[in-house]
């Protein structure tokens, strides 16, 4: 999954495996997190928003399920 880089104090770069709806975000201190059944327009919006941070912490955090990879 390839990762793009986000403008935020806690994200670093974030990807989207739709096939498989997983989200994942590499965070500043190089630790990363796959989220499960997240729906692509969440990944989208997260992309888009204008604090990746905040839309992180609201919409995306405590809502889906995640494990931590690295």
């Amino acid at each position: 999954m390839e990762l793009e880089p986000v403008s935020s104090t806690h994200l670093k770069r974030a990807g989207y495996d739709p096939f498989h709806q997983i989200l994942r975000i590499e965070f500043q201190d190089q630790s990363i997190y796959d989220y499960k059944n997240v729906p692509e327009y969440v990944y989208r919006s997260l992309m888009k928003a204008k604090s990746h941070g905040k839309y992180h912490a609201e919409f995306i955090k405590e809502r889906y399920p995640y494990t931590r990879v690295w």
